[in-house]
């Protein structure tokens, strides 16, 4: 979940990993490898839309302490984060400023590549 879905105005997302939840703020890729193509469902709107993502990314973030780390995530977790941090990047289907179609047919993939 990326905190500006729900009226937070940080740059933070929440991804549970297993059991653990992981809170990054200010996420910020260092880098990303073996992009694919895949559909993607999301709370704030119906269906499912095709987009890019990557395998294995690599990610700056400060956790909830003020520790700043970097991670290195793939496969399904490294989709959330990218899911999220599209978020942070203003593609947000429910809100005047972004609709469905200027989302994923707009800069937000290209800003992500």
């Amino acid at each position: 979940m990326a905190a500006n879905m729900i009226g937070v105005k940080k740059n933070i997302i929440i991804v549970a990993i297993g059991p653990m939840d992981l809170v990054d703020a200010e996420p910020a890729y260092y880098e990303k490898q073996g992009p694919y193509e895949t559909e993607e469902g999301c709370l704030s709107h119906t269906g499912t839309k095709k987009t890019t993502r990557y395998q294995t990314i690599e990610v700056a973030y400060t956790d909830p302490s003020g520790k700043k780390h970097t991670g290195t995530f793939t496969d399904f977790t490294a989709q959330v984060i990218q899911h999220e941090i599209d978020h942070l990047d203003g593609c947000r289907e429910n809100t005047i400023i972004s609709t469905l179609r200027d989302c994923f047919h707009h800069s937000c993939n290209e800003a992500t590549a």
